[in-house]
């Protein structure tokens, strides 16, 4: 079974940022990153990856509307 991720955002700022060239950083970084962290789990592939290796993580900041991963409480103050 499939599932998808939202990337709307990031792929807003960089088309806000550089535009056509934005969008296609944006995209290479994202995929950089998923390279560097399924090799430090020890995998190539998402098919290689088991449940145990994917769990969730406290946030390093304070999530806000411009975050990349806003806080899904609309009613919270902050927005």
């Amino acid at each position: 079974m499939g599932s998808a991720v939202g990337i709307g955002r990031l792929y807003c700022y960089g088309l806000a940022a550089a535009g056509d060239a934005g969008i296609l950083r944006v995209l290479e970084l994202l995929e950089i990153e998923i390279r560097i962290c399924l090799g430090l789990l020890g995998v190539t592939r998402y098919a290689d990856l088991k449940r145990e290796m994917v769990v969730p993580a406290p946030p390093v900041t304070v999530p806000h509307v411009l975050s990349a991963f806003p806080l899904p409480d609309l009613s919270h103050p902050s927005y």
